[in-house]
């Protein structure tokens, strides 16, 4: 995975989490939806490209190109580096 290189088994353990969730949850959803507006799967269809859309929209805010723990320790490099500046 490129998000992290350091905690890989735990991004990996929580994508599959998920999956599974979504998995024994969705089923349920449908059913429900389909018992309350009397078998209409456009309600249904509608609501999961409505979430997958948000899903979409979320990644491509949210993406980044480089792993998180490169990430931090340039913040953290450049958090030293204005310390310095303004302790001088």
């Amino acid at each position: 995975m490129d998000i992290t290189e350091d905690y890989v088994g735990i991004v990996a353990g929580y994508g599959n989490t998920l999956g599974t969730l979504a998995s024994i949850v969705g089923p349920k959803i449908t059913a429900a939806i389909l018992e309350r507006t009397g078998q209409n799967w456009y309600i249904v269809i509608g609501t999961v490209c409505t979430l997958n859309v948000l899903a979409s929209l979320n990644y491509a805010r949210s993406a980044v190109v480089s792993p998180i723990e490169k990430m931090i320790d340039n913040e953290l490099k450049n958090l030293k580096s204005k310390e310095k500046k303004s302790t001088k």
